[in-house]
């Protein structure tokens, strides 16, 4: 029951965190992080890894194109992290 609790939760941090990323590939809000949104999904394929056996994506690329999104749309986000690499303050990962 609390398992349940805690995916659905992590569903509905994965579809805010994808329309963080969709203003950012957008460029709809240029103060957001691509960096940040990045983590949040790495941490999202974490928490599903530990509560669903079945669960196999296995890094950020698989996981945007699982929610259909296309190979473009994750380049251009992917480009607009390592862009603001160069300058984020902060833990990368």
């Amino acid at each position: 029951m609390l398992n349940e609790k805690i995916v659905d939760m992590a569903d509905y941090f994965l579809f805010d965190t994808m329309s963080l990323i969709e203003t950012i590939v957008n460029e709809e809000e240029p103060e957001n992080s691509a960096v940040t949104a990045h983590k949040r999904l790495k941490i999202y394929i974490e928490i599903m890894k530990e509560l669903d056996e079945e669960f196999e994506i296995t890094d950020v690329k698989e996981l945007i194109l699982s929610q259909g999104y296309e190979d473009s749309f994750y380049e251009d986000f992917e480009a607009k992290r390592e862009e603001e690499a160069k300058y984020y303050i902060g833990d990368m990962d």
